[in-house]
């Protein structure tokens, strides 16, 4: 029997969560080798190159904690290239071949993003390949003076305006529904949707190796996790519910006793962790949404304590801390709706990557799932790419690596490690020679 939710952290305001148990290891595919990941490409091989699978990035989401204001996906990496978040993922879709594109924006940027694509000329895909639709908002509310935790009252944010913020990723199914995007995917021959966000800049875009897996086994669902480094990372996890069905639970809903469980070889018991990357068949799409186009069923309106501008009488005021609450919902709460589900684990130093948080001020600490860290995962990656290639002189390139400061593959070039030349290699070296402290490769 698992333990209550944590009182201080009442993330759930319309229901609670039903009772849990851990995720059975046996159900999830761990590391796939080279000849299973052969053969999951070969499987989805068909779907891929007919233009059957959908990319479909989640970029509704406001950039709080990160000091962002615009669309967090025109959020520009501060590296030797400077690229955004958008050009990240497109580019490295691209070499999948991938020309169909659905972005989920929010009423708060979705002008923005438009303008931002067209700018860009739609990375050389044409217009026709990218597919705009607005997520829904929520009210943005505020604790009253009342011991009771779920009163709240609303936020203005101006004398006669109530501030609003994207319903979360959640909001993905009735939007779908609601834009005709779920119609114009099953006339455009979409059999597949592979859903992640637009924060995660290693993220790999219609991935053959996850959409095979699900493919092979027949699952109507997919996800994608990573085991968690502690019991403290702020990630929810896979478990299965009251009834026997996969969903995930969110960190804030586990209390430490079964954050901390472990299994006799000392592994997490509640270690795959949830990291928003997630396929779907369209006919799981359609029987999710019905003629009706809801699932207010399954979802749950999660609480996210935030720094909300509000409207104090005559000016609006931008608070240094967390002030209110905006109501979200998880795209995870369809889970257990599905007929089967699939659950590949990844490696977190080659997938994933989010940027949610500033960076330190002072610079002389790195924080979690901040620019500086995205920066030295991608240099690390590309690091291990070139020198997965160096042959005989490996222990040279290696010692001209680490002498780098900086050193990027781009994803034009690589997806997941191919394409490196000894061209590269032997361009490495020169670096060093040349005294140089970083390379990109483009």
């Amino acid at each position: 029997m698992p333990c209550a939710p944590d009182p201080d952290h009442p993330t759930r305001v319309m229901k609670t969560s039903a009772e849990y148990s851990p995720f059975p290891v046996d159900s999830l595919c761990r590391s796939p080798t080279q000849k299973q990941k052969s053969k999951f490409k070969e499987i989805a091989a068909e779907v891929l190159s007919s233009n059957k699978v959908a990319c479909l990035l989640l970029g509704g989401g406001q950039g709080t904690r990160l000091g962002y204001d615009k669309c967090k996906g025109s959020y520009v990496l501060d590296n030797k290239r400077g690229w955004s978040l958008f050009d990240y993922i497109i580019n490295r879709g691209k070499t999948q071949g991938c020309s169909s594109w659905w972005i989920m924006t929010s009423p708060m940027n979705h002008d923005e993003t438009l303008a931002y694509f067209e700018a860009k000329d739609y990375y050389g895909l044409g217009a026709d390949s990218f597919n705009f639709f607005s997520q829904g908002v929520l009210p943005c509310l505020s604790a009253s003076s009342s011991s009771n935790p779920t009163d709240y009252k609303v936020i203005l944010s101006s004398p006669s305006s109530v501030a609003f913020a994207p319903d979360g990723n959640g909001g993905i199914y009735n939007s779908l529904f609601s834009s005709g995007m779920l119609k114009k995917m099953k006339k455009e021959g979409v059999v597949s949707v592979h859903c992640f966000s637009v924060d995660n800049v290693l993220v790999k875009p219609a991935d053959p190796t996850f959409i095979g897996f699900c493919m092979s086994i027949g699952a109507d669902v997919g996800n994608k996790v990573l085991w968690k480094v502690s019991p403290e990372e702020k990630i929810g996890v896979m478990a299965k519910d009251s009834n026997g069905k996969s969903c995930v639970v969110e960190y804030s809903d586990m209390c430490d006793a079964d954050k901390n469980l472990r299994d006799k070889s000392g592994g997490l018991v509640y270690g795959a962790g949830n990291v928003c990357n997630h396929f779907y068949t369209l006919e799981f799409l359609e029987r999710l949404l019905g003629s009706e186009g809801g699932v207010d069923s399954a979802v749950t309106y999660h609480i996210a304590k935030k720094k909300i501008p509000y409207f104090d009488g005559n000016k609006v005021v931008k608070p240094e801390t967390p002030n209110g609450i905006k109501l979200e919902t998880f795209i995870f709460d369809v889970f257990p709706l599905s007929n089967k589900m699939a659950v590949l684990e990844v490696q977190r130093e080659e997938e994933f990557a989010p940027i949610k948080n500033k960076d330190d001020p002072s610079g002389k600490v790195v924080v979690a799932d901040s620019p500086t860290m995205a920066k030295e995962m991608i240099c690390a990656l590309s690091k291990r790419w070139i020198l997965s290639q160096a042959k005989k002189k490996k222990k040279k390139v290696k010692a001209a690596l680490d002498k780098l400061e900086y050193c990027e593959v781009a994803p034009t070039i690589s997806y997941e490690g191919e394409g490196i030349t000894s061209e590269m290699v032997e361009e490495v070296l020169k670096r060093q020679g040349d005294g140089e402290v970083s390379v990109v490769f483009e």
